[in-house]
């Protein structure tokens, strides 16, 4: 719940500022960066993405920085 909020003001943005830039072309890197938070909100809810990576075989493979940070320094051979 507490990211359907931002994700519905985000895609009300997107949907606000698309007819502007369809007609100018300096509005449309804007326009786009909300559209891309949009989708980013949208899909970040953990059901939402374990449902993506289950359907499209790839698995979320980013490290948490404590397991970054335990492996650092890197040991070179």
């Amino acid at each position: 719940m507490i990211f359907l909020v931002p994700a519905i003001l985000l895609w009300a943005v997107a949907l606000w500022r698309a007819p502007a830039a369809m007609r100018d072309k300096r509005k449309r890197p804007l326009s786009s960066a909300f559209i891309a938070l949009a989708i980013a909100m949208t899909i970040k809810p953990v059901d939402i993405a374990s449902a993506l990576d289950d359907a499209l075989g790839v698995h979320n493979s980013q490290l948490s920085a404590s397991t970054w940070l335990e492996s650092w320094p890197p040991i070179r051979s």
